[in-house]
């Protein structure tokens, strides 16, 4: 899954972190793929834990509520 995420934010593919990519049968959950979709100014508010661990290790500003 790791990898799967790091070709995504290396990629200039809008929908690298659209449609089927974000089916866990192909390797990118969907949490993932809706962090990968926030932009630098954002702040991504959950209320999911897993947004703990994979928004700070993809430099994305979240608070969990």
């Amino acid at each position: 899954m790791g990898k799967k995420a790091r070709e995504a934010l290396e990629s200039s593919d809008p929908l690298a972190t659209k449609g089927k990519a974000c089916h866990a049968a192909n390797g990118l959950g969907g949490d993932i793929c809706i962090a990968l979709e926030c932009g630098a100014d954002e702040t991504l508010l959950t209320t999911d834990a897993s947004f703990d661990v994979i928004c700070p290790a993809i430099g994305i500003s979240h608070k969990r509520l």
